[in-house]
């Protein structure tokens, strides 16, 4: 490993200072390495780069079930808000259809939880879906109830579009679709449901 000259010297040198070979070649024992401290904090930081993300992942999947589980109420509410309109019509002897019946079989529009009489608004000509629809289905948190009307509530990702075609004089097909943003992320839930004449 070293040559005889270099060892002559050092010997010498060893005699007068009490150093031995051993204290240059190999280190002492004690203390790390630049190399162990650099491969040390590479393991700690790979640790918490996952513990990190597994942070956000849990967080961020948090709030999609709670969108989705508000987003299946309101499309639950919308079905069931045209189907008391249709029962609140029997109750004062009312057409079944009235308010809900359409124009030329389809109808489209929005509807509120303390709509009885019909649709809140209705869409002419009808939008195909809830992307056509835009910003006038757009739901507001108002007094912690979600409603169309703008005016004093706070506006939320959630967009909601009831559709209503009459099949037959008897039967009326009710589609509520709702879609909401969430990380620049589109979602969509749509719920069918039929409403008969059977009085």
């Amino acid at each position: 490993m070293f040559s005889k000259k270099f060892r002559k010297h050092f010997f010498k040198f060893n005699i007068k200072h009490g150093f031995t070979l051993h204290h240059f070649c190999y280190k002492s024992g004690t203390g790390f390495t630049l190399l162990e401290v650099i491969i040390a904090i590479a393991v700690i930081s790979i640790g918490l780069i996952g513990i990190l993300y597994l942070v956000s992942f849990s967080i961020s999947a948090s709030s999609v079930a709670k969108n989705k589980l508000i987003a299946a109420n309101l499309a639950q509410e919308g079905i069931e808000l045209v189907r008391g309109i249709r029962d609140t019509n029997w109750v004062q002897g009312e057409d079944w259809d009235t308010g809900i019946e359409g124009t030329g079989n389809q109808r489209a529009g929005i509807i509120d939880y303390d709509d009885i009489d019909g649709l809140t608004s209705y869409f002419n000509p009808p939008p195909s879906d809830i992307d056509e629809c835009g910003s006038n289905c757009r739901v507001y948190l108002k007094n912690d109830f979600y409603t169309h009307d703008s005016s004093g509530g706070s506006s939320t990702n959630f967009y909601r579009l009831i559709l209503l075609d009459k099949i037959s004089p008897t039967q009326i097909e009710v589609t509520c679709e709702i879609k909401w943003t969430e990380r620049s992320k589109s979602y969509y839930l749509t719920v069918k449901d039929y409403l008969y004449e059977w009085q």
